[in-house]
């Protein structure tokens, strides 16, 4: 779940095109931070200022689990994402915390899960798809938009079928 570069990965030549795209913005002020926090996870996470946010953050949150977190049996300790970035790319548990509280907390853009959704939101598919285009805005906004709201809506009736079947 690495940022892809058109590059060998780890050559000189891709260390040259992340410190060129991301070198001198989103925190990335030393020599390397371009490459060193180049898109790591399911949402790309870029730039030694979001690894930083995104650490305090999930380490604030870990520190007090839910119920559910803590009988799930899952490692609940905190992470070093400054000193570490791979562990979002690394450890799929790691990055879907990190896109969920992103997401939640409009970490990503200024949009947040609650801009969009409800808790009785759309019953026709028409307006649950607009709904689910308009919360791409939360991450990547334009980016595969229509694809993304498709899967999403995909992902909505299997858990409604899911759901109905348990009764």
């Amino acid at each position: 779940m690495y940022e892809y570069s058109g590059r060998r990965a780890g050559s000189r030549e891709e260390r040259d095109y992340f410190n060129g795209e991301y070198g001198g913005r989103n925190g990335n002020e030393e020599e390397g931070d371009g490459y060193k926090y180049r898109g790591r996870g399911f949402v790309q996470l870029t730039g030694r200022a979001n690894y930083t946010d995104m650490q305090a953050l999930y380490n604030s949150i870990i520190s007090n689990p839910t119920a559910l977190e803590r009988q799930a049996n899952t490692d609940l300790s905190p992470i070093d994402l400054v000193n570490n970035p791979d562990i979002a790319a690394d450890d799929p548990d790691v990055a879907a915390r990190i896109a969920a509280l992103g997401m939640q907390q409009g970490l990503f853009t200024v949009y947040r899960l609650d801009d969009f959704f409800t808790a009785n939101g759309p019953r026709n598919e028409s307006a649950r798809l607009q709904q689910f285009e308009d919360a791409r805005s939360i991450v990547n906004p334009g980016d595969r938009v229509e694809y993304i709201a498709g899967r999403a809506e995909e992902y909505y009736q299997t858990l409604r079928t899911f759901f109905r079947n348990l009764r």
